[in-house]
């Protein structure tokens, strides 16, 4: 076993893949093997505690990707213009850029129109694996009165 990886093919076949939360997290390598849905939530739910951590953000995506998950994939990049806010455009860019071939054209458009300003925790977002959203989705009208609807006026 070396510094830069947590175990080789042959310990992995035997004993099986290591739970997420001991894979090392210094350097990018990105090992998912038969864990990388397990990486992939340990990943978000890491993104609950640190929003702001990048590193985080991007393995998630690059995660994603890699499992071919679109829903995972947009949510993950909801995640990341939330946390990002206005700044980190080029990281963004290049993000979104890579995603693409995944991502549905409605998904494409979503974060196109939200690439420069980025999104808000109450934006509302069809991103169901998104961690940062409030998953407020719809309408805020809860409550429509019966005249509104008949046509006639309130008694």
């Amino acid at each position: 076993m070396t510094d830069s990886s947590f175990a080789d093919e042959a310990t992995v076949a035997r004993i099986g893949s290591p739970e997420p939360a001991f894979y090392p997290f210094a350097g990018y390598d990105l090992r998912l093997g038969r864990s990388g849905r397990a990486m992939a939530d340990f990943l978000a739910a890491r993104i609950e505690l640190a929003p702001k951590d990048l590193l985080c953000h991007t393995r998630r995506i690059f995660i994603a990707m890699a499992l071919d998950d679109p829903e995972e994939l947009f949510g993950a990049l909801v995640d990341l213009f939330i946390a990002t806010g206005n700044e980190a455009l080029d990281l963004r860019t290049n993000l979104l850029r890579q995603s693409l071939i995944f991502l549905s054209p409605a998904q494409q458009v979503f974060l196109s129109r939200r690439l420069e300003k980025g999104l808000f925790t109450q934006t509302p977002a069809p991103a169901p694996r998104s961690r940062l959203t409030a998953g407020f989705i719809g309408t805020g009208a809860v409550v429509v009165k019966q005249s509104a609807l008949s046509g006639r006026s309130p008694s």
